[in-house]
């Protein structure tokens, strides 16, 4: 298990042998440029006295295998906004190791939606913005970390 100390890759690959977990949770694994983890699509409907008013949709990646900084830059330069989708949220994840504060993005001053990049130290408390996805992840790092709970192994 690499860290992200001087450049080198974070690779917690552990979070791979989570499929079941993060199926449950509506995720499919994804990969960009090098980076791999995995990917959900949340719907959020408006709904109005005479039914929805408007759909749109929020993209959460959590990113296990990544270059640290250099990746969440590459993302925050290069993602480009999606038709309907108000949210890119990506949580670059970290063991023991530096974490940047978020950033940002608006598309078209948020009409196309906005980009958020968080990056999220396991075992120390992450920032607001992913406080609905942390408890997920840290699930997960348990689970890898100690195995099952109840487990033989245990």
């Amino acid at each position: 298990m690499a860290k992200d100390w001087g450049g080198m890759v974070a690779e917690l690959s552990e979070f791979e042998d989570a499929r079941d977990f993060w199926a449950y949770w509506g995720f499919q694994p994804w990969s960009f440029q090098g980076m791999a983890g995995v990917y959900r699509r949340v719907t959020a409907v408006k709904g109005a006295l005479l039914g929805e008013a408007a759909r749109f949709y929020s993209d959460d990646f959590i990113v296990w295998r990544h270059h640290g900084e250099a990746d969440s830059a590459l993302v925050y330069r290069t993602w480009q906004p999606v038709r309907d989708v108000m949210l890119h949220r990506f949580v670059f994840l970290v063991e023991h190791g530096p974490c940047p504060r978020p950033r940002r993005r608006a598309y078209l001053l948020g009409a196309r939606g906005f980009l958020e990049i968080s990056h999220y130290d396991l075992g120390a408390k992450g920032p607001q913005s992913v406080a609905d996805l942390a408890p997920l992840i840290e699930k997960v790092w348990e689970v890898v970390q100690n195995g099952p709970v109840g487990s033989a192994e245990s």
